[in-house]
């Protein structure tokens, strides 16, 4: 990336004591990854820990992570918090971590290529559900899947032995970005894709709030009501732990504006800057979908957060969106994967054996395409 400092050596050759980074955001930050952290800087001695993003303006969380640390042994003064930054500054910012820990049962997706691309290690533990899996999908893409643990243990004792090895560091420092170029080269060059055809697209999902002012938007991302979606996934959804918070429908969600300490506009700037939101006016929503594709991102997927908004504004948003948003980016409407398809040759026979002998539904649906049978 443009944006993207150089890579620099890991801060323990200047300081003499190992720094740990957390870059998740705090819903992911439960009981058990919490007390996992505190385990590994008490193990490395005179180590810190630095927390990244919006747990430094969260006092509750903040609270809780101090007394998982000095459960431990670990005194305050070895823990660090660090408000949103701009991307340029947050990608400086890994300059000052040896190894960064990643968020267990959830793990970090996307975020997890800016340390891996600044040179910084990171350490997984790889559970049983999708977003468990993320870390250990992302390091195997490089050839690193040994930076993921199985066990809590595991991933505690893995952390402490990486940073240990001061050569490894400083090796695994300069050879991480040339592992992400060779990953991105090998897709571009493929020349014998698993299936029929290769698709090299990144997909970000986002949620977006564009309207004519960015008043208007601003004031829809703060109106209290917006949240209950997360109470009813906490409800729902039993293959994925619960946020942080817990609150489970129909209690009432955690409101941004309960968060913003006073300050709306910085809590808002600071998520739009850290990538979780999309807001404003058309012409700062493009500018917020640029910095995206500074950093390979090629396709989007949004969606509005309509537990917060009225009909007409969910219709007024998309119609915005399909009109001044949508233009500046795709030039060409017709998508890289239709292309990618019209050229791919059949690997595989077509399927023309008999069906299997087994009992099929008697109620076919009206609008089906097709009959069974």
């Amino acid at each position: 990336s443009v944006l993207a400092p150089a890579v620099s050596a890991p801060p323990v050759l200047s300081l003499g004591s190992v720094t740990y980074g957390v870059t998740a955001r705090g819903l992911k930050l439960g009981a058990a990854c919490l007390a996992a952290y505190a385990r590994i800087v008490a193990d490395t001695p005179n180590s810190t820990i630095r927390f990244v993003g919006e747990v430094a303006g969260d006092w509750p969380q903040r609270c809780e992570i101090l007394s998982c640390m000095q459960a431990q042994g670990v005194s305050a003064g070895r823990v660090f918090f660090h408000p949103f930054m701009p991307h340029a500054d947050y990608l400086a910012w890994f300059g000052r971590v040896d190894l960064v820990l990643d968020s267990f049962p959830g793990n970090g997706g996307l975020s997890l290529l800016d340390p891996l691309w600044m040179g910084v290690p990171v350490v997984t533990l790889a559970g049983e559900w999708v977003g468990a899996r993320q870390g250990a999908s992302v390091l195997a893409s490089l050839g690193l899947l040994c930076w993921s643990a199985e066990t809590v243990e595991g991933f505690c004792a893995l952390a402490v032995k990486l940073v240990a090895d001061v050569e490894g560091l400083s090796a695994h420092r300069l050879a991480l970005r040339d592992r992400i170029d060779a990953y991105k080269e090998g897709i571009a060059n493929c020349t014998d894709p698993i299936g029929q055809f290769k698709n090299d697209n990144m997909m970000i999902t986002n949620s977006v709030i564009c309207c004519e002012t960015r008043e208007e938007a601003r004031n829809i991302a703060l109106r209290n009501g917006r949240g209950y979606l997360v109470t009813m996934v906490n409800l729902y959804h039993d293959t994925m732990p619960k946020s942080q918070d817990a609150i489970t429908w129909p209690s009432s969600p955690l409101q941004l504006r309960d968060l913003a300490a006073g300050d709306p506009d910085a809590l808002l700037d600071g998520l739009i800057e850290a990538g979780y939101m999309l807001i404003g006016t058309p012409d700062e929503v493009c500018e917020q979908i640029s910095n995206w594709g500074d950093v390979g991102m090629d396709q989007l997927c949004f969606g509005l957060p309509i537990e917060g908004m009225h009909h007409e504004e969910v219709l007024a948003t998309l119609e915005l969106f399909g009109d001044k948003v949508i233009p500046e980016f795709d030039k060409d409407r017709k998508h890289s994967t239709d292309y990618y398809r019209e050229q791919a040759k059949p690997k595989f026979g077509t399927f023309s054996q008999p069906l299997p002998d087994i009992e099929w539904p008697t109620l076919i649906p009206e609008t089906a395409l097709k009959p069974i049978g």
